[in-house]
């Protein structure tokens, strides 16, 4: 995998979890941990 494709994949897991975040009223930590959790981050990688 490229560096810009690498790069383009985490801005994208970061702006998911950013607004998972924003949804829920969750700071960024427990967003991460809730879609960790819930296989939220294995359905964004696939």
């Amino acid at each position: 995998m490229s560096f810009v494709k690498a790069k383009d994949r985490m801005e994208y897991f970061v702006a998911c979890v950013t607004e998972f975040a924003k949804a829920f009223g969750l700071d960024h930590q427990a967003s991460f941990d809730y879609l960790d959790r819930y296989q939220g981050i294995d359905f964004l990688i696939k």
